[in-house]
């Protein structure tokens, strides 16, 4: 089911969004005003089975109805691998970051999962391909 939005009087469909670090703190709340504002939402997460508890958990307490959680497609993803990425990211046309890193490499913006997930998302909005290998 693709939610429609009425703006300016006429209506559209709301774009699919991909949401990296999807079960985070960030992650999760980012995910849910997606899933609640009308938008198709692609978590990407390393668990599906626990990010799945977490649904439920969400949904038994009210804090998504059905319809919110019907709108989340979960989504396994490995940062370290170009392929997951871009798998991952699939057909949504927004990439959403809620990226955490450890305390040690905060700053480190040459991080290859951070440069991979920037990359294949430039492809995902303008429809274009990135290569397959981002080795330098």
């Amino acid at each position: 089911m693709v939610r429609k939005v009425q703006h300016c009087g006429w209506v559209r469909a709301r774009p699919q969004i991909f949401v990296a670090g999807a079960t985070g703190r960030t992650g999760a709340r980012i995910v849910r005003e997606l899933a609640k504002a009308g938008f198709k939402v692609r978590a990407g997460v390393r668990d599906v089975e626990a990010a799945q508890k977490s649904l439920d958990i969400a949904e038994a307490y009210g804090i998504l109805d059905s319809s919110d959680v019907k709108a989340i497609t979960l989504v396994p993803v490995d940062f370290s691998k170009s392929e997951a990425i871009k798998a991952a990211i699939g057909p949504a046309r927004k990439v959403v970051s809620a990226l955490g890193a450890a305390e040690n490499d905060a700053l480190n913006f040459a991080n290859v999962k951070k440069v991979s997930l920037v990359w294949f998302s430039m492809g995902a909005m303008t429809g274009k391909h990135a290569p397959n290998d981002l080795s330098c």
